[in-house]
C-alpha cells in the first residue's frame, strides 16, 4: 500500500475523525472506503464507461460528451454493444 498526503478543510476533518469515533472505525480505513466507494459510482457511470479507453480529450470534448449524455435515459445509456476505431492522423 501507498501513502499519500491529503490537504482536508478543517470541518471535513473534524466529521471525519467524529464518526470514525462513533463507529470505531480507523480514520484511515474510513477515509479508504469513502474513497472506494466514490471510484466505484463514477466508473459505474455511462460517461467512464464510454471514455475509459481514450487516452486523452479536451474539457470542451468531455463537456460536449456530457452535455449529450444527459438527454438520455438510463434505458438509451445502456451500452449494447461495444467496438473499438482507430483514427490515424
Amino acid at each position: 500500500m501507498k501513502a499519500i498526503s491529503l490537504r482536508l478543510d478543517e470541518q471535513t476533518l473534524q466529521d471525519i475523525k467524529k464518526v470514525s469515533s462513533i463507529y470505531n472505525i480507523p480514520t484511515s480505513d474510513l477515509i479508504r472506503k469513502g474513497i472506494k466507494m466514490i471510484l466505484e459510482a463514477k466508473k459505474s457511470e455511462v460517461y467512464y464507461r464510454l471514455t475509459a479507453d481514450i487516452e486523452e480529450t479536451t474539457q470542451k470534448e468531455t463537456d460536449e460528451i456530457i452535455e449529450r449524455l444527459n438527454k438520455y435515459n438510463d434505458d438509451e445509456l445502456e451500452i449494447a454493444e461495444k467496438e473499438s476505431v482507430v483514427v490515424k492522423l
